[in-house]
């Protein structure tokens, strides 16, 4: 298979590759940006974080904070920032 084939073959599957605005990446700083964009405030210490907005709490680690901020940006119509398994 030639490079221009497999390329030719992935976008036909997967239709382009994902685009983000500028700033819209998976450092902790940008997220907590976004959550607290939305209303949500977030502490952390090492590795464990606390989301919470109202009567809302929760615990995070790293991966499963990401996936919070993904469903969040997906209910929006944005793309996630975690890339998804095939």
């Amino acid at each position: 298979m030639t490079t221009t084939t497999l390329i030719s073959e992935w976008l036909e599957k997967n239709g382009g590759p994902r685009k983000f605005a500028q700033g819209d990446n998976s450092d902790f700083l940008a997220l907590r940006r976004y959550l607290e964009k939305h209303g949500y405030r977030i502490n952390g210490h090492r590795y464990h974080y606390i989301v919470s907005k109202g009567k809302f709490r929760r615990q995070f680690e790293r991966r499963g904070l990401t996936k919070f901020v993904d469903e969040l940006r997906v209910a929006e119509g944005l793309p996630p920032i975690l890339a998804r398994a095939s």
